[in-house]
């Protein structure tokens, strides 16, 4: 019994080692990645109207000093200067989707037909209060083609755009 004991030790302490590394390597690994340079941003819905009064509808994709990260396709990005910017508005995308399925998942813990019932609900109602929430939860950034309100405001937007 002891042998078994003493060979068991053994055995942990031979991994113990390995362990070690591999989960401060894991952590090293994980805090770059974290305090990498370019920041995750929300998706957000940009209106955007220039001062030549036409509107862009687009994602917002990044800001920089003087400009807006745009796409309205996956691969194509593309850039609105702070003086051709009279103002701009930022709408959370897929709220209504992220209420219904907190929703769902808030009421449709029960088991069978009592859970999908309540999973049901839950998304009817998590789809309302997502889609009024949805609709509140919008910013207006008014630029008037100026660099120096864009630069006071960036703090603000990237505050806004920027997941934590």
């Amino acid at each position: 019994m002891v042998n078994l004991t003493a060979s068991l030790k053994q055995k942990t302490m031979k991994k113990l080692p390995f362990l070690v590394v591999f989960t401060l390597a894991f952590f090293v690994s994980k805090s770059q990645l974290d305090n990498s340079s370019a920041k995750k941003v929300k998706p957000f819905k940009a209106y955007i109207k220039t001062v030549d009064n036409k509107t862009i509808k687009a994602t917002l994709r990044g800001v920089n000093d003087s400009s807006l990260v745009l796409s309205r396709s996956r691969g194509e990005q593309w850039y609105i200067h702070a003086e051709n910017i009279q103002s701009f508005l930022l709408k959370r995308k897929n709220g209504v989707g992220k209420g219904a399925m907190i929703g769902f998942n808030i009421a449709g813990n029960g088991p069978g037909v009592a859970g999908a019932v309540g999973g049901i609900t839950g998304a009817v109602s998590g789809a309302i209060i997502g889609g009024i929430t949805g609709a509140l939860v919008k910013k207006k950034f008014i630029i008037d083609g100026s660099k120096e309100t864009f630069r006071d405001l960036q703090s603000e937007i990237l505050s806004k755009v920027e997941r934590k």
